[in-house]
Order: structure tokens, then sequence, then C-alpha cells
């Protein structure tokens, strides 16, 4: 964690990121979560809006054994053990923002996906 927010830190000190920013796989724990929140403090940044793309978990399990290039471990039960790390890990980090969060269908095609995040990040 050390490594990886002391990169976020250099990352959004930098000019260019001062109108906003996307951060996607970061932060993944509540630990990261709170560092977060410091770093932003630290450079007097806005609030977050954190964007939480909701699937049911079977869905999820379908898109992932479908995709021609998964990773090599894709099985239904390697899958399901994401998805508990997910639950155990990744989801305090959502409660953690709660009044940032704000919850978007990830079902779907791509177009009303893209919609709905545009409009959710006031660009539609």
């Amino acid at each position: 964690d050390e490594i990886v927010i002391e990169l976020v830190r250099k990352r959004l000190g930098q000019a260019d990121t001062k109108a906003g920013f996307i951060l996607d796989g970061f932060p993944r724990t509540r630990e990261q979560a709170i560092a977060l929140d410091g770093i932003l403090e630290e450079l007097d940044r806005e609030p977050l809006r954190v964007l939480c793309l909701e699937v049911p978990d079977q869905e999820l399990i379908d898109r992932i054994l479908s995709r021609d290039e998964g990773r090599a471990d894709d099985n239904e039960e390697t899958v399901r053990s994401r998805l508990d790390v997910y639950q155990r890990e990744t989801q305090p980090m959502l409660d953690h923002f709660a009044s940032a969060v704000v919850r978007l269908g990830g079902t779907g095609s791509l177009e009303t996906g893209e919609a709905r995040i545009l409009e959710a990040l006031g660009l539609a």
C-alpha cells in the first residue's frame, strides 16, 4: 500500500489533474480510501465522486467466463472467490465514501453504460 499510495500522491500532485481525474482500481480497501482522503486534503482538492457500477454476481460470473481473453485461472470457483474478496475488502471502501458514492446499473449495452457514467459526472 505504501508504494501505491505514494505513486497516487505524486500523480495527483501534478498540474494536469487539477481539473479532475479518474482513478480505476484505487482505492480498493478502506485503508487506501483513508489515505486518499489525506492526499486530497493535503492537495486542497474537492471531495470525490465515486462511481460504482453494480452488476449481479451471476452476470459477472457469466461475463468473465465468456471472455475470449480471460485470465488463465478464470473458472467459476476462482471468480466466486474474487467476488468474496470484493465483499470483504472493497465493499468497506465504498461504505467509507458512502455520501460520495453514485451507484449505477452496470448491465445493458456499452452505449447505455457510457450514458449513465456521463450523466453521473455531469457531462451529459
